[in-house]
């Protein structure tokens, strides 16, 4: 168990998501299979858009598999999937939304519903049944214990069309005092958490917003429904969750949050009111249920959902069992608090049935704010295929404990990206290029106008194999110094938020404390995922850190959690300290003879199992506690003894009876589980592994027992109840009847063996890289790679003294070329080849290249956006896919709303490069990162008429200084790309070869004459969109790559960064350009363009800061304040010259105006 074991009396219901949904497919290219995981997967709504917005080719396979911790939410979901499955019609959608959404129903819809359900109870009598049945095609149930769940709370829901008068008024008592809780909870306070639907428009919500908070809270309906009178029957769906029978609705729950408003917010002439909010939503979700009745009708075989109830972590470790052993039947316990371990439906989980082990994408929702980011990536990362296309996402909903909302993912990680990116195998998007598609600029800007009232930020980030076609394998090799350092760091770093008195006493944590994810049993598999990283030095390296654990003072309990450390290094197999030797034990069991519990044992292991049986009067304290005032308290067993105190957190929990057979280390438990659970008598036991010698030091004063962990939280709200102590109860572990000691937990032989299964140490991995650590071991200083050279015509080249010279070609590739021979060097991460140092050995062959890692400044012009050739297929990788057809256009009719587009677009822009910016006057000696987004910015401007009155729509690059205009670019429309909350141009690019230019001159002066907007570009910014075309080609397009593909034929991408050529293949010329057509004067281009989606680019909130200080008036004015040049586009803070004749041409320098002229004057009105 790597996460802590917590009391869970207190359980909110989450049965509607509280963010916008995602498309889940937006990593992936069109022709590719989605096997896609949802860890944490909540209501529908992400299926249901990723369905109705995916960009893949028609026959595209999705199989989803989702997982959730409570089963109400998976018994809604296949409800709903099912009612679409059997029903069509606008009106169906309808009443869909009110029994999804609504906590009340009108009679009628009541009446369906419970009809309804009952043909789902029928038809899940056992899985045979279910997968007989018209659902099972389409619907899977991964277990059988899932399906008895769903099942079972279906017969709750149904139950309700049956209780008596006095029960359901109880019930209706029930949804109106947690409604009025819920309300007085939020009294006097604006709750807007709606405003991150409103993408680019968010800050629009912010009166809107809490209307619909409050009128949902106050009716259990959405605005515009009928309500009181018409709609007072209590849906069931919402009445019956992990937290029992009754209303536990969470208190920030509100239907629309799942939904976009930016197109409803741009396209109305009045004021937003929160009927407009609601019907939008309502239509989207109509949408999104058409585009799944659609799916379903295609094929059978191209849509798939499968359900999984049970805690994430267990589900992901089960998956990875499964995979591993061939066996269905698997260690893995269902829940923390159960007996029930994991045995997935043969038929689709046993060899060669086709059920997915691994996943091209994996969804964790925000469960790294519940079970900490280090678990969520130890537990997916063997789910993740090995290829570069797969993606991981992330997210965290939770403003972290310090305040500061900015550069927390290294806070989260508990070491830096680059060296959490070597040891797992995944890089951020966004840290390759320090540019994200994905905008987080409106949490940004909340943040900073209102950083008091925000208790909320949220951010996602997107892991990736590194972008190779065939990612190497490669091992680290480290300093055992260096890496004991680092270990010890990752060590502290994961405890010294709960367990140092310093930060404790801080007065920001002094009242709650921080939240608690992480056990020692956590960090020892974080060493085994190191651990197959590095073949040598390993053992020294581990001894030098159990020197430094050692000697650590820091730490409050540090030496409490020891025993429990070493225990389960051991047990994962990265590390055994000289008592866990079996020399060790048996020499302390002779000197024990036959006082101790392993007077039986013919051989007593290193490590055994302890369970402990609590008597029910022992919890009485703690269950007879309301579950608002002793919230969740983390439980934990501690062994006590003549001079030692030891913390065992990896603990599995059940209400049950115990029967017992055999002797010594032959003894063999089971637990009888009592069904009642929580309603029953039963006594509470609690299993845990531990070091077998402690127990034979003397064991007549040896005491064992369950305890609250001490955080200022169970200190403050427990101690009256419990003692200084917070002990709860604890036995002799002489005493037979309570305390049992056994080699492995009850009922579970094979749980030791499937743990203590290593990782794949690489004997001979492909590619070695030494890490170098800076002074303070906290970041990576530099990384080498020493190749040899054994082909003997290079060996005679180096011998002979043959000039070596590098260059980089990728962000994380340095090439060595010499007498014609080319060796690449993959060092994974990105790094800065510009300071690179090459050590050449001519009579040993070998080079060695060592290079830095690269700063966040690396020259944008170093394959700033990666197209990955695999299989023949192209894959882009850290800029998003989309369907431009589905995305609806933003027409900005209403002048109020250019502010927040201004400001949106200028959030594109960091701190240190408005800074930048700033300081370095010179366009050209600016940033071509800073340029880049200079230019998008103006484009954007320029076609939305925020800059130019009637609206731009044909854009030149001309680089001055290196061959004079080399693309251009026709927009079609500006549209809201919704999931991604900004804005996209839909456009067609047009690369100037020299062809085009001798044989369409006239086209090309025709459209240059009717206003085409020439934008100057640097050389490094040609170069940079030259690289960033193939890429805006590649995220929309919906047609396949031909067998002649230049990209494949030539082996790169872009085909070429020179001005007079194109950097895209020829194969989506001409094809689905959209409304390109639509201008008459742009039709003789046709067959010759190609359709792009180009899009701001961000800085990721995690790398980059940005200010908090400003207030939101200050950034407003700041925009607004800011003019485009008319010939190059760039912002300026100072007052541009404004043309004489026509007063509408704005430059910010003479040699613009000049420059600009001969364009300009075909235009000018004199």
């Amino acid at each position: 168990m790597s996460h802590p074991l917590i009391w869970p009396r207190k359980h909110f219901f989450y049965p509607i998501g509280n963010t916008p949904a995602i498309c889940l497919t937006a990593s992936l290219a069109p022709e590719k299979k989605a096997d896609i995981l949802l860890l944490g997967c909540g209501d529908v709504r992400n299926i249901l858009y990723t369905i109705h917005a995916d960009h893949g080719l028609a026959d595209r396979s999705m199989d989803f598999t989702c997982c959730d911790y409570d089963p109400a939410v998976l018994a809604r979901n296949i409800l709903l999937f099912t009612m679409l499955v059997d029903n069509e019609g606008p009106e169906v959608t309808t009443m869909l939304w009110n029994i999804y959404y609504h906590f009340y129903l009108d009679k009628a819809t009541l009446d369906i519903l419970l009809d309804y359900i009952q043909r789902l109870i029928d038809a899940s009598i056992d899985l045979y049944c279910w997968n007989e049945s018209r659902y099972g095609k389409h619907l899977k149930i991964c277990t059988e214990h899932t399906l008895s769940e769903i099942r079972r709370y279906w017969s709750h829901f149904a139950e309700t069309g049956r209780m008596s008068g006095s029960d359901m008024d109880q019930l209706k008592n029930s949804f109106s005092s947690g409604m009025r809780k819920t309300r007085l909870r939020h009294s006097g306070i604006s709750v807007n958490t709606v405003f991150r639907c409103g993408g680019p428009l968010a800050l629009v919500l912010e009166e809107v917003g809490p209307e619909h908070f409050r009128f949902f809270w106050e009716t259990g309906v959405t605005a515009g429904s009928k309500h009181g009178m018409y709609t007072n029957h209590i849906n069931p769906t919402f009445a019956f969750s992990l937290a029992g029978k009754g209303f536990n609705v969470h208190y920030g729950t509100d239907p629309i949050l799942g939904f976009h408003f930016a197109p409803v917010l741009s396209t109305k002439n009045k004021a937003i009111c929160k009927e407009d909010l609601a019907n939008s939503a309502k239509a989207q979700f109509n949408e999104w249920c058409l585009a799944f009745q659609r799916r379903i009708r295609l094929s059978s075989d191209t849509l798939k959902i499968r359900v999984f109830l049970g805690d994430a972590l267990a589900f992901a470790n089960a998956l990875t069992s499964c995979a591993a052993n061939g066996s269905v039947n698997t260690p893995i316990y269902t829940y923390p608090w159960g007996n029930n371990r994991v045995l997935f439906d043969q038929e689709q989980y046993g060899k060669g049935k086709g059920g997915p082990f691994t996943f091209d994408v994996i969804d964790t929702s925000n469960l790294s704010d519940h079970i900490g980011m280090l678990n969520v990536f130890l537990a997916t990362i063997p789910l993740l295929k090995s290829e570069p296309s797969s993606a991981l996402n992330t997210s965290s909903l939770l403003a972290p404990d310090d305040g500061d909302r900015f550069g927390g993912l290294a806070k989260a990680l508990r070491c830096d990206p680059h060296t959490f990116s070597l040891i797992f195998g995944v890089i951020p998007t966004a840290l390759w290029s320090s540019i994200d598609s994905y905008s987080n600029a409106h949490e940004i800007l909340r943040c900073m106008a209102f950083a008091v009232e925000c208790r909320q930020f949220y951010e996602p980030v997107c892991w990736r194999r590194f972008p190779q076609s065939v990612s190497p394998r490669y091992s680290i090799e480290i300093s055992s110094r260096e890496l004991a350092q680092v270990l010890f760091q990752i060590y502290y770093d994961m405890f010294a938020d709960s367990e140092n008195l310093v930060k404790l006493r801080d007065s920001k944590t002094r009242n709650l404390g921080p939240l608690i994810h992480y056990n020692r049993n956590t960090f020892a598999m974080v060493l085994k995922q190191l651990r197959s990283r590095v073949p040598f030095g390993w053992d020294e390296a581990m001894d030098e850190f159990h020197d430094l654990v050692v000697q650590d003072r820091r730490l409050l309990v540090g030496s409490n959690n020891y025993q429990d450390m070493c225990c389960s290094l051991h047990i994962q197999g990265v590390h055994s300290v000289d008592t866990l030797r079996n020399d060790f034990i048996q020499r302390a069991k002779v000197r024990m003879g036959d006082r101790g519990p392993f007077k039986a044992w013919t051989v007593v292991p290193p490590v055994i199992c302890v369970v402990l049986e609590v008597s029910r009067s022992h919890l009485k304290v703690l269950e007879s506690m309301d579950p608002d005032e002793i919230m969740t308290p983390i439980l934990q067993c501690e062994t006590k003894g003549s001079g030692f105190h030891n913390i065992h957190s990896s603990v599995q929990a059940v209400f049950g009876r115990i029967t017992s057979s055999g002797r010594g280390e032959h003894r063999k438990l089971v637990i009888i589980e009592d069904s009642e659970q929580w309603d029953g008598n039963s006594s509470l036991i609690a299993s845990f592994y531990m070091p077998s010698w402690i127990l034979a030091v003397d064991p007549v004063n040896t005491h064992v027992g369950l305890y609250i962990r001490s955080t200022p939280t169970s200190v403050f709200i427990l101690t009256p109840k419990l003692g200084f102590m917070l002990h709860i109860s604890s036995s002799n572990i002489m005493d037979a009847a309570r305390v049992h000691i056994v080699s492995s937990r009850p009922g579970n032989d094979k749980e030791l063996e499937s743990v203590q299964r290593s990782l794949a140490i690489p004997n001979r991995p492909e590619t070695s890289i030494k890490v170098r650590l800076n002074e303070e071991f906290k970041t990576i200083s530099t990384l080498s790679i020493r190749m040899n050279i054994t082909d003997v015509a290079e060996q005679t080249a180096l011998a002979k003294k043959a000039p070596v010279m590098t260059c980089q070609t990728s962000r994380n590739i340095i090439q060595a070329t010499f007498a014609g021979f080319r060796k690449k060097f993959c060092f994974m991460v990105p790094v800065d080849g510009t300071r690179s140092k090459l050590r050449i050995a001519r009579t040993s062959f070998y080079l060695e290249i060592e290079v830095p890692i690269a700063p966040a400044e690396l020259s944008f012009t170093i394959e700033p956006f990666p197209v990955i050739l695999q299989d023949g297929h192209l894959n882009a990788w850290n800029i998003h896919y989309l369907n431009l057809d589905h995305l609806p256009d933003f027409v900005c009719k209403f002048p109020s709303l250019h502010p927040s587009i201004s400001i949106h677009l200028g959030m594109m822009l960091s701190d240190s490069e408005r800074k930048e910016k700033e300081l370095i006057r010179d366009v050209s000696k600016q940033g071509v990162l800073i340029n880049l987004k200079q230019t998008i910015w103006g484009i954007f401007l320029s076609k939305a008429g925020i800059e130019m009155p009637k609206g731009a729509s044909v854009f030149q690059l001309c680089n001055s200084s290196n061959g004079g205009n080399h693309t251009f670019i026709f927009v079609n429309s500006i549209k809201f790309d919704l999931a991604s909350h900004t804005l996209i141009a839909d456009a067609c690019v047009l690369p100037l070869t020299d062809k085009i230019v001798e044989n369409m001159s006239h086209n090309l002066l025709s459209v240059i004459r009717r206003g085409a907007v020439n934008v100057r570009v640097t050389a490094d910014e040609s170069i940079a969109w030259y690289h960033l075309i193939p890429v805006l080609v590649e995220r929309c397009r919906t047609w396949k790559h031909d067998e002649n593909c230049e990209y494949v034929s030539l082996g790169r991408v872009p085909l070429s960064t020179s001005i007079g050529t194109s950097p895209i293949c020829s194969c989506g010329k001409g094809k689905d350009l959209g409304r390109f057509t639509d201008v008459k004067e742009w039709r003789p281009f046709a067959s010759f363009v190609t359709r792009i989606a180009l899009s701001p680019l961000f800085c990721a909130s995690f790398l980059s800061h940005f200010s908090k200080s400003p207030s939101f008036a200050r950034i407003r004015r700041e925009m607004n304040n800011k003019k485009l040049c008319s010939y190059c586009l760039k912002t300026s803070t100072t007052e541009l010259s404004v043309c004489s004749a026509c007063k509408k041409a704005h430059y910010c320098s003479p040699a613009c105006q000049k420059a600009d002229w001969k364009e300009h004057k075909l235009n000018c009105k004199k």
